[in-house]
């Protein structure tokens, strides 16, 4: 190596700064377009909109049952999103270990363009849950996005969310606890 010039032992290092911000640049511009084609499916969308709103649920049921306090999951009437509130002031302490669900989708930059079609929750805007986390609510929720749209069936008699048009192996979203 020691014949080499010192110009030629340079270029044998490695890349040059100027490279490896043109192919980090090439990278950033590829992952850009890759991310939002594949959040811009609907389908995929769509799933991921009624996981979040089952886990909501979920957790919302959650802190009713371990802080003791009833909790009201309210949808917005205009189907942008939905809100938990507590009907009595809980322990502040231990609400923080479970806080609050809050979802807007028009200010989610994910689910921008979903929006809640149509609740049958025996004619109410909310889901309730006690102080020991039971709920005797039962219904559906409709989730749209684009020109599609997927059903989120709440059943109290079994404890289960379900998702009846999914594929069968899909179709138990989540037990609830």
């Amino acid at each position: 190596m020691s014949h080499l010039p010192v110009q030629a032992r340079a270029r044998e290092r490695g890349f040059t700064l100027l490279e490896l911000i043109l192919s980090l640049a090439v990278i950033a511009v590829v992952a850009s377009y890759s991310i939002s084609a594949f959040f811009g499916q609907s389908d995929m969308t769509l799933h991921n909109a009624l996981r979040l709103l089952s886990e909501d649920i979920h957790e919302m049921q959650a802190r009713s049952s371990s802080l003791g306090v009833p909790v009201d999951i309210v949808f917005e009437p205009s189907g942008l999103g939905y809100h938990a509130e507590d009907r009595t002031p809980p322990d502040p302490v231990r609400a923080r270990v479970i806080p609050l669900a809050s979802r807007d989708y028009s200010s989610d930059a994910v689910f921008e363009g979903v929006r809640i079609l149509h609740l049958d929750l025996q004619g109410a805007d909310r889901i309730s849950f006690d102080a020991e986390g039971h709920s005797l609510v039962t219904g559906t929720i409709v989730l749209g996005f684009h020109e599609e749209s997927r059903v989120l069936q709440l059943r109290s008699d079994r404890g289960f969310t379900y998702l009846p048009d999914s594929p069968t192996h899909r179709g138990w979203l989540d037990r609830l606890r």
